[in-house]
């Protein structure tokens, strides 16, 4: 849908740095924290690199499990092995999409 619609607020000056910190904390502008905003929707902090650097790991094991799976000879091994990779790259998509998505959009 098009935005059509322009409004205009004024704010105080706490309450400007307070959207901006909030909008920075959730990783989006502070336009589209207000719209989720007056959709009822909270979204949650960005995690901490640590998140991410977990998030690595896992799609790190299950690419490493998907190139064992081409060094393997026997074809049931390699199809047990695919599925396998396959398991932690829909976990970590799971993970992602429970802990990035604003609460509601799940």
């Amino acid at each position: 849908m098009k935005r059509t619609i322009k409004k205009q607020i004024w704010m105080t000056r706490d309450e400007a740095q307070d959207l901006k910190k909030k909008a920075k904390a959730a990783c989006m502008t502070e336009a589209r924290l207000m719209r989720m905003l007056l959709a009822g929707y909270a979204p949650p902090a960005a995690p901490d690199d640590r998140f991410y650097k977990a998030m690595d790991e896992i799609n790190e094991f299950g690419d490493r499990i998907d190139r064992l799976s081409r060094s393997v000879n026997d074809t049931e091994t390699a199809a047990m092995l695919i599925k396998e990779a396959e398991k932690w790259h829909r976990l970590q998509a799971r993970i992602e999409k429970n802990y990035l998505s604003p609460k509601g959009w799940i």
